[in-house]
């Protein structure tokens, strides 16, 4: 992992990262010790000689993006902005060199939905050569009051692409000019999430592990979880708001030991669904009796369920019926 701080460090990772190469592939016979040329592939391989992976043989079927040209990309769409914004982040390349990811964070570009909770708005791009095909941007943020992961919570706002055609510039340049001229809808979109509210707190606790967000954490989940959520309420809040219980995932998810960065960026990916529902911020109740009715569906198919806590079943009947009434 490389930090930087501003658009001359981010340019110095270059000499850090791997350059990929292109070399043909050939396929071993074992019963006649044969070998021959496979002309439709070819092998991907870094400089230092560590195999990435196969890909397709025709230049214009399958693009190669050198690391070194992602982050050239990235620091020339940024110079625009270098009057009002300071970049600053971290890059991630994997060890064999088939996967970069680029954390940026805009200081100077804050949004402040209310008094004291403020956002520092930024972006992620992704790419790799095999597993996850093509590169992406996913606008972001971070929370400045405990550091929360920047997540994507606009899937508006995201620009990929594929290895079928040449890396493209005009997609960096779109992604940053987003995040500049999206101050606003930020904004609006978190204080519109924070009008929607869930029945109880037992019931913000059911739509997180209803999105799965339990099984990326590796101890105790449920407890680690509820303790999210108490850190983000007040102390006689009871009922949880979409933006209270998206923060609990966050947090437990940022903040939890023995986790991957992979596995901690696919736990954020899913969180965000709390903000996004195609475009849109959620529906609370929807949300919540869908999570509901699915807690109740496994208690209907599986006689061994284990509860998630103790009567856990008198809480769906009380849920079931406030949804109802």
């Amino acid at each position: 992992m490389y930090t930087f701080d501003g658009i001359d460090e981010l340019r110095d990772t270059k000499q850090e990262l791997a350059e990929i190469e292109r070399h043909d592939i050939y396929a071993h016979n074992a019963d006649h010790d044969e070998w021959a040329d496979l002309p439709y592939r070819d092998s991907l391989w870094t400089a230092d000689s560590t195999p990435v992976g196969d890909v397709s043989a025709n230049t214009d079927h399958y693009h190669v993006f050198q690391p070194a040209d992602i982050i050239d990309y990235e620091a020339q769409a940024l110079e625009q902005y270098t009057d009002t914004v300071r970049p600053k982040g971290h890059i991630r390349e994997s060890g064999d060199g088939r996967k970069l990811t680029v954390y940026t964070d805009l200081d100077g570009l804050e949004v402040e939905p209310f008094d004291g909770d403020v956002y520092e708005l930024g972006k992620r791009t992704t790419h790799a050569h095999t597993g996850m095909h093509g590169l992406h941007h996913d606008i972001g943020a971070v929370r400045m009051v405990c550091t929360n992961g920047m997540v994507a919570f606009d899937s508006e706002k995201q620009f990929s692409q594929t290895h079928s055609k040449p890396l493209d510039y005009a997609l960096f340049e779109h992604a940053y000019d987003s995040i500049v001229s999206g101050v606003d809808e930020v904004e609006d979109r978190i204080q519109a999430a924070a009008d929607q509210e869930f029945v109880n707190r037992d019931e913000a606790l059911l739509v997180l592990t209803d999105l799965g967000i339990d099984t990326y954490l590796p101890d105790d989940p449920l407890d680690t979880l509820r303790d999210a959520l108490e850190e983000e309420l007040d102390t006689y809040q009871e009922q949880p708001s979409l933006y209270d219980t998206y923060n609990a995932a966050t947090r437990a998810l940022t903040h939890a030991d023995r986790m991957d960065a992979d596995t901690r960026d696919r736990g954020l990916e899913r969180a965000a669904r709390l903000l996004d529902h195609d475009g849109d911020v959620p529906d609370a109740a929807t949300v919540g009796q869908q999570a509901v009715e699915q807690r109740v569906d496994q208690y209907t198919t599986d006689n061994e369920i284990e509860p998630y806590w103790d009567n856990e079943e008198e809480t769906l009947h009380d849920l079931i019926a406030a949804h109802n009434g």
